[in-house]
């Protein structure tokens, strides 16, 4: 992936309904040329969809938070699993360091997060918890493409 992917994949990720001809007048390139690109980063599996970001489901009321979680014994992929149902779990991931796991949760109040870490507890691979809720989203990079290799943070903009 160079420099021009990258820039492909930032048009895309502030609109993932932008055409190709628009994102070919934005970084100079031909139509032909970013369906060329499009299509090889779709099939070497870089890009793995497209979808629609949705406010979450309280508004501007809602409740962010992660969630830490310490496991009995290393079952990551049966937590994960199990996980997958809950709606509220936006994310979930493994990891280093003193904690085992970490959940983001979106739900409408703190009421329905307590009830979310009260079944989280009651999950036999689940030794605790540590609840962590966001009080403000500065910014939110969620949907944007990795950094070059390079340590540049991606390629530069034009606009």
């Amino acid at each position: 992936m160079d420099d021009i992917d990258r820039r492909i994949l930032e048009e895309l990720a502030d609109n993932a309904r932008a055409p190709a001809s628009e994102i070919a007048r934005s970084i100079g390139l031909s139509r032909a040329a970013v369906h060329q690109r499009l299509a090889r980063l779709e099939r070497d599996g870089v890009i793995t969809g497209y979808t629609v970001l949705l406010q979450a489901p309280g508004g501007r009321g809602s409740v962010t938070a992660m969630v830490m979680l310490n496991l009995d014994a290393p079952r990551y992929a049966e937590v994960a699993s199990a996980l997958q149902g809950w709606p509220e779990v936006r994310a979930c991931w493994s990891i280093a360091g003193e904690r085992d796991m970490v959940l983001i949760i979106d739900v409408a109040t703190n009421d329905e997060l307590m009830d979310v870490t009260a079944r989280l507890n009651e999950m036999p691979a689940v030794r605790d918890t540590a609840t962590h809720v966001a009080l403000r989203t500065h910014f939110d990079r969620a949907s944007r493409p990795a950094p070059s290799s390079d340590g540049r943070g991606g390629a530069a903009r034009p606009r």
